[in-house]
């Protein structure tokens, strides 16, 4: 009884020390799964799979804090979102919404109606406003609003509605030129 085992775990190690050649590595088949983000768990801005102690990297399915018939789609690299992050509409993939991530912090995202772009903002690397402008159905900007670090108006602002239009420039939050309707309003001295 012993020989007929010792001879089985002899064959066992020879076959599984036995190299892999290129050929057979590039045969095999790759899969992708994709995860659920409602199966992730953040720990100190890191996603992980619950029950698991290695960071997560994949792709990602995420259908929470989305409309109802829409699903966002991105990937995650070591815990941290990157990449193009997609907002779609289930059945006819028209993107709604487009997040672009870097180290797992939301530095732009661009919202979408009817294939026309009708927001795009930038974020400071401390998830504050940096830039944000609305589009009209011209792809004009009718509104610009530029911000500081810390949140507060900085640099230039501009609302255009209906025949009013408003400029200006801010300095932390503080107004040093206003113009409504092109006539000085609010000059900083």
């Amino acid at each position: 009884m012993k020989k007929p085992l010792s001879i089985l775990l002899l064959l066992f190690l020879f076959f599984c020390s036995c190299s892999k050649t290129e050929e057979t590595i590039a045969q095999k088949p790759v899969t992708k799964n994709e995860v659920y983000f409602s199966n992730l768990i953040e720990v100190e801005r890191q996603l992980y799979q619950k029950y698991s102690d290695e960071p997560y990297t994949g792709d990602v399915i995420d259908t929470t804090n989305v409309p109802k018939n829409e699903v966002r789609k991105g990937y995650v690299q070591i815990g941290y979102r990157t990449g193009k992050w997609l907002t779609k509409n289930k059945f006819n993939s028209i993107v709604s919404q487009e997040r672009l991530y870097k180290d797992g912090i939301l530095v732009e995202q661009r919202d979408y109606e009817n294939g026309l772009t009708r927001r795009h903002a930038t974020f400071w690397d401390n998830g504050n406003d940096q830039k944000m402008q609305i589009f009209n159905d011209k792809s004009e900007v009718e509104i610009e609003i530029n911000y500081d670090e810390n949140g507060e108006y900085h640099g230039w602002y501009q609302m255009i509605t209906g025949d009013d239009s408003y400029y200006g420039i801010y300095k932390h939050g503080e107004i040093e030129y206003m113009y409504i309707n092109d006539e000085p309003m609010i000059i900083k001295k």
